[in-house]
């Protein structure tokens, strides 16, 4: 059901009020099944509304009454409180009970509310009535049956509220957590004068502040026996006495306070002679890692003329190994050779046949090795070869023209020859490559 002015109009008739909304400073508009608000501009003079027993979801359609200072919205099905109520500004109680409030963020803005009931609710946690720390002038505070568990924030938070006289904690986890509840909370809660079922009287309250400053004397000495005790256990461990202090502080003069600047003392002649000889050792070290670096930089033009000369005697070996690798090559054409200079008719022949092979021989392969390798000189050698024989039997000399030969440091050097000097070769193979080479 949704409140209107007409049900309100009945409202006012059945609890014999004026029928000129502004007249009325209060309104009982409660136990009437009303599911939302509304109709309530015209109200502007209410000091007091009730709203309780019906089915109200939210507080939203609340208009701002300037004259509000009691709202009672208990035994709805509020879940949250809506920021309406900042719009209220002399409102000094509420109540919220019996609702399933699982927070109470829309109280941020009632800064004169005094007394606040939020009983029977689902709050849980800190956060959830976090916002009461706006609430500076709460002076009454109901908070039973709920799930609140973590008392130490609870009592950090209700303590920054200064005007806190009267306080409702019964029916929530905390109670039973907190260690001797009733002290722990007077003592820490100064203005307290009612708590729970009975009031907090002056000897009560200097009982509880007694008792926390023993138990704080306590805690500290507790703790101070704990340290003590690591401290006998690491003695023992050294092997010093158990009877002492700190090991760590051992040594240190009575009055030494942490922070205390010591004066230096003086250093022993050795521990300055060992500095010295550490330092001229360090220096030589480095000195000698210098001249290390600088000879290295010097080597490296050695090296590299040193890599090039390598590298020049090895293209000469190959040179030298294609040579004699195309000399053993030619030896394959001895046997065809051979075979045609038997066909020869007459040694006249071979003396013609000859000069012209020596001639062959000396221009084409004498002359592309002497220009393939300028460094050495081609030496050849035939004067026992089976061509000098020949040309003996022939009537001619035992050099044939066209034969180079000079003498140089070098190591003669066969090269290939050519097919002419090649046909007057011996049958045997072996023999013509040994000649040859």
């Amino acid at each position: 059901m949704r409140m209107d002015g007409p049900a309100l109009l009945a409202a006012c008739k059945q609890h014999r009020l004026y029928q000129t909304p502004a007249l009325n400073d209060k309104l009982y508009a409660n136990f009437r099944g009303f599911s939302s608000l509304g109709g309530l501009e015209p109200y502007t003079g209410l000091r007091a509304l009730f709203l309780e027993g019906n089915a109200l979801t939210s507080t939203e359609g609340l208009p701002p009454l300037p004259e509000l200072r009691c709202l009672f919205l208990q035994q709805n099905l509020l879940t949250s409180v809506s920021p309406t109520l900042a719009a209220l500004p002399q409102l000094d109680t509420l109540n919220l009970s019996g609702n399933a409030l699982e927070d109470l963020g829309g109280l941020a803005g009632c800064a004169a509310l005094r007394t606040l009931q939020a009983a029977d609710n689902q709050l849980e946690t800190t956060a959830a009535i976090a916002p009461l720390a706006a609430c500076t002038a709460l002076e009454s505070l109901d908070l039973q049956n709920n799930k609140l568990e973590d008392g130490p924030t609870v009592l950090a938070l209700l303590a920054r509220l200064p005007s806190l006289k009267c306080l409702y904690l019964r029916g929530n986890p905390l109670v039973s957590s907190l260690r001797s509840y009733r002290k722990t909370v007077v003592s820490s809660l100064p203005g307290l004068t009612y708590l729970d079922d009975r009031p907090v009287f002056e000897v009560e309250r200097l009982c509880a502040e007694a008792w926390q400053q023993e138990a704080e004397k306590r805690r500290v000495q507790a703790l101070q026996e704990i340290r003590e005790a690591g401290w006998r256990k690491r003695r023992e461990a050294l092997g010093l006495p158990l009877e002492g202090g700190d090991p760590d502080l051992e040594g240190l003069p009575r009055d030494w306070q942490p922070g205390e600047e010591q004066a230096d003392e003086e250093e022993p002649p050795e521990l300055l002679a060992a500095r010295k000889r550490l330092a001229e050792f360090t220096a030589a070290k480095q000195a000698q890692q210098a001249l290390q670096a600088d000879q290295q930089d010097e080597q490296l033009p050695d090296l590299a003329e040193a890599a090039d000369a390598q590298a020049l005697v090895e293209e000469r070996q190959a040179n030298e190994a294609a040579l004699l690798a195309d000399a053993h090559a030619s030896g394959s054409l001895c046997d065809s050779l051979a075979a045609a200079a038997a066909a020869v008719p007459s040694p006249p022949a071979a003396e013609a046949a000859c000069p012209a092979g020596s001639a062959s021989f000396d221009g084409g392969t004498a002359a592309g090795a002497a220009a393939e390798v300028p460094e050495a000189a081609i030496t050849v050698t035939l004067a026992d070869s089976p061509c000098s024989k020949l040309a003996e039997a022939a009537g001619e000399t035992a050099d044939p023209p066209g034969l180079v030969e000079s003498d140089t440091d070098a190591s003669p050097s066969v090269v290939s020859a050519s097919p002419s000097v090649a046909a007057f070769c011996p049958d045997d193979e072996e023999d013509c490559l040994a000649e040859l080479d």
